[in-house]
Parts: structure tokens; sequence; C-alpha cells
């Protein structure tokens, strides 16, 4: 059944960027300031060609069942699209949102695991990248803060996470960036370079620490260890912070209230800071947006 004006909210890996392929922790919180939805056609949706072919792709190349049914009334009437305003290019999970609202409006459901369903998700996200880990449409899909572990666990957090007295700020690059090509960097990076490899472990380290003392309500005590990954980013990962943020970065290095880190694969999109008190909105140049206040 279409669900008109249901939000799919976007997604931030809050923490585990790159941590994440080499088995540590990982948590993925849903993005309230950005979402899709189906609604009622305009200028601004996605045309219904594009959900023609995302459907074709669906029964194609998965074992998915849809209701091909309701897809072709849809189309038929070409009334109803998806619209977003999730900055494609960014690692919000744009195509994740789309992936999520077509299993959850077109998909026949069975009664799987939070491992499966994320397999399948990712099946059908495949569509726009060749390639899925399935975090974002699952997490855009369930619509709560999701850790995931090194063995393959996922714990979905019932209710919203606490995050209170922290202030968490995007910091937009104002620069697209592809993800693929940064991953591949940062492992080639991992295997040629000894120093790197020493400095990858430490961040494993201080991810799953944080990780850890956040979902156990120890925010404050996290700062230490935030501005110590912050440092480490800063020093040994150069190549994925464009020019215009270092300058921005380096005024939170000497700082013990405010940590700046990557925020998925870096090279662009947006950065996250995170602050023991609320920031000025002139403190930085590039523009600020508060996710949890």
């Amino acid at each position: 059944m279409i669900k008109i004006d249901k939000k799919y909210h976007a997604k931030v890996l809050l923490f585990g960027e790159y941590t994440i392929i080499l088995g540590s922790s990982a948590l993925s919180i849903p993005l309230r300031n950005y979402f899709g939805r189906w609604i009622r056609k305009n200028a601004n949706s996605i045309h219904v060609e594009h959900l023609r072919k995302l459907s074709a792709y669906v029964e194609k190349e998965t074992d998915l069942s849809i209701d091909g049914d309701l897809i072709s009334s849809l189309l038929s009437a070409g009334d109803i699209e998806f619209s977003a305003n999730i900055p494609v290019g960014y690692g919000m999970g744009s195509s994740g949102t789309v992936a999520a609202a077509f299993y959850d409006c077109f998909v026949v459901k069975e009664t799987v695991d939070l491992k499966e369903l994320k397999s399948i998700l990712a099946s059908i996200e495949c569509y726009y990248h060749g390639k899925s880990s399935g975090i974002d449409p699952l997490t855009s899909y369930l619509n709560l803060p999701l850790l995931f572990y090194p063995d393959g666990n996922i714990e979905l957090i019932e209710e919203e996470l606490d995050l209170s007295g922290l202030n968490i700020y995007l910091l937009d690059s104002g620069m697209k960036r592809s993800t693929a090509p940064l991953v591949q960097k940062f492992m080639e990076q991992k295997e040629n370079d000894p120093l790197f490899a020493e400095k990858v472990g430490l961040l494993c380290q201080y991810n799953n620490e944080i990780i850890t003392r956040l979902t156990d309500g120890r925010k404050q005590d996290m700062f230490d260890l935030l501005n110590r990954l912050s440092k480490l980013q800063y020093e040994h990962m150069q190549s994925f912070i464009p020019e215009h943020v270092k300058s921005q970065w380096e005024k939170t290095l000497d700082s013990e209230d405010i940590a700046m880190k990557l925020c998925g694969a870096g090279g662009g999109g947006f950065y996250l800071l995170f602050s023991k008190q609320p920031l000025l909105k002139n403190y930085f140049t590039s523009e600020l947006i508060c996710i949890n206040q």
C-alpha cells in the first residue's frame, strides 16, 4: 500500500567511517532534517519512468516478490511520485530512502531478522550504485538508531538515542563527492603505508570506545577520545579533507570542548562537529546544521 507523506529519513553514520570495513562497530542514526516521501506529483518529484525502471530492476536482479498490480496502477495514474530534500553526493543516503520507500510500499514481505532485512534492502539499493552495504536503507526504513557489531549482528536502539547535552552539527563543505574512489584510496593507503595502517588501528580502538560510552550514556566521558580521533584523522587523512575545511578543522584541534571528524567518506559532503556548548553561527565560515536540537 502506498503511504502518502510518510517520511523516510536520511541517515548519518555517526561513528564507524572506514573502520566498519575493517571490522569495527558503527553507529547510524536517522537524520531528521532531511527525508524523502511519496507525494502527489509535482515538478520536483522523481519521474514515473524512474519508478518503472527501479521496479524492473528489482524483478530481474532479486528474488523479491513485488506488488505489480499496485505499481502498474500508480504508473497508469501517474500522480504519485517520490520527492526528497536530501542533497545528492553527500553520503546522507539519498538513494537509501528511495530503496526503503520502495520496499515498504511495493515488496511483498516475509518475517526476516535485521541481517536479512539489511541484505534485502541492499539488493534494492544496488540499482543505484552496483554495490550497497544496506546500512542507509535499513536506517531509513526502521527510522531508529542502529548499532552494527564486528560479528555482523545489528542492534536496533528502540528508543531515540539520548544525545541531550551534546551538540552535534553538520558542517557543509559545499562539495559533492563519490564514495567508491575514496574507499579505494583509503584501502590502498592502509596497504602501502605502515604508519597509516598503525594509526587506522587506533581509529578502530577510539571508534569502538566512543560508541560504547555514548550508548552507555557517558557522553561527557567520550570527549577526550573524540579529540584524539579528530587529531588523528586531521594528521593522517589530509587527502580526505578539502583545503577550506582544513582551515576550519584547525580551529578545533586545541579545544577540549569541540571535536571535528569525517562524516562518512569525507572528500566533500558534510563533516561532523561535536560540541559541549552550542556553537555560534559565525564560528565557522561554512554553514552549520544542528541535527539534535
